[in-house]
């Protein structure tokens, strides 16, 4: 079942890859100039452009992020050396909702492991 959860992460990352090449296929605002600014600002194509890059970054991005989180907890992996330096606490119910559909997992001795895996400290990380 990890294998399927490995598929997902590459077809996360080519999602991304998909939507950011589409984006390109239009200026961004700074890029033109003053006069065409807003005419741009009311036109659908531009409406599109911001819905694809907002899709990208925090959709695409999120469930990527929970599929590699997921993906290592699997596949036994310290949180620390899968996210060494994370400025913000992952989502801890969609690795759980992953892991437990593609790791066959109970759903709440899962969520009491993942938390014992998120807060484990550096020092025992960097030891093994």
């Amino acid at each position: 079942m990890k294998t399927y959860l490995k598929i997902k992460i590459m077809c996360l990352a080519a999602e991304a890859r998909i939507i950011r090449h589409e984006e390109g296929k239009w200026p961004r605002e700074r890029d033109l100039p003053m006069e065409e600014r807003a005419q741009t600002r009311n036109q659908e194509r531009w409406a599109t452009r911001l819905g694809l890059a907002n899709h990208r970054r925090r959709i695409v991005r999120k469930e990527a992020r929970a599929s590699l989180l997921a993906y290592g907890y699997l596949r036994g992996r310290r949180y620390r050396q899968i996210e060494a330096k994370a400025s913000t606490p992952p989502e801890l119910f969609r690795i759980r909702d992953l892991a437990v559909k593609y790791g066959g997992l109970n759903k709440v001795e899962t969520e009491n492991s993942l938390r014992d895996w998120l807060k484990e400290p550096e020092a025992t990380a960097i030891a093994a």
